[in-house]
């Protein structure tokens, strides 16, 4: 490289070759002015290295539908339970708790049961102490009487009355389906009725309201519409 120098009012012609021959004075102002351009230059190329630098990406957007992660589920196996080994302690305890259930249970049962009453007859007989006028007790396998009082007293059938007038009712075959209107007479001063006056039965409702519930209004209805009539039935 070749240049132009002036130094002590003389035109010099430098090359690289002849670098040495040049005087200090010139060597120091070469100097100066090589490195006065390399910072010039090395200035200039960090402006260029700057404008030349990109522009800064512009921050992520968010996701338009910014959903929030599930947590996910730690499904942990669970050990299977440990059977209960046999323990005869515990049995016993089991049969015990049972045991004393079972006896509470048959003293509640004993304490809520009847009890027969007994008395001494004159005979100084243990007999049973009743409020019945009268009474029979029968071996049904040997037909023996093993106790009455009054057992042979003529008295009053009282209910089996309404069998008899069932019996006597449908000796001629009635219509069942017939209906038959409850009186005032038939409900009068009746101890044991579901009925009412004006009531609309069939004979057929009559009599199972007079042979099931005993019903003495459904047993006076029947008999006034029998054939026979209330006297027959009652003699009957």
């Amino acid at each position: 490289m070749n240049c132009l120098l002036e130094s002590d009012g003389h035109h010099q012609q430098l090359s690289a070759t002849g670098y040495k021959s040049v005087t200090t004075t010139t060597r120091i102002w070469i100097s100066r002015a090589l490195l006065t351009g390399l910072i010039s230059g090395g200035l200039a190329a960090n402006v260029t290295a700057q404008t030349k630098k990109p522009a800064p990406k512009p921050p992520a957007t968010a996701a338009k539908s910014a959903t929030p992660a599930k947590p996910v589920a730690k499904t942990t196996a669970k050990a299977p339970a440990k059977k209960p080994l046999y323990s005869a302690a515990r049995a016993t305890s089991r049969k015990t708790t049972l045991a004393q259930a079972r006896a509470q249970a048959n003293a509640r049962e004993t304490a809520t049961t009847v009890l027969p009453r007994y008395k001494v007859d004159a005979g100084g007989n243990l007999v049973p102490d009743l409020r019945a006028a009268a009474a029979i007790i029968l071996n049904p396998v040997t037909n023996e009487v093993l106790w009455e009082e009054n057992s042979q007293s003529q008295r009053s059938i009282a209910s089996i009355t309404k069998v008899m007038t069932a019996t006597v009712f449908l000796e001629n075959n009635p219509d069942t389906s017939q209906s038959v209107t409850v009186l005032r007479s038939d409900v009068f001063q009746a101890s044991t009725t579901h009925l009412r006056a004006s009531d609309v039965m069939t004979v057929d409702d009559l009599l199972h309201l007079m042979l099931i519930a005993s019903d003495n209004a459904a047993a006076r209805a029947l008999a006034r519409v029998s054939v026979h009539g209330p006297p027959a039935s009652s003699a009957a």
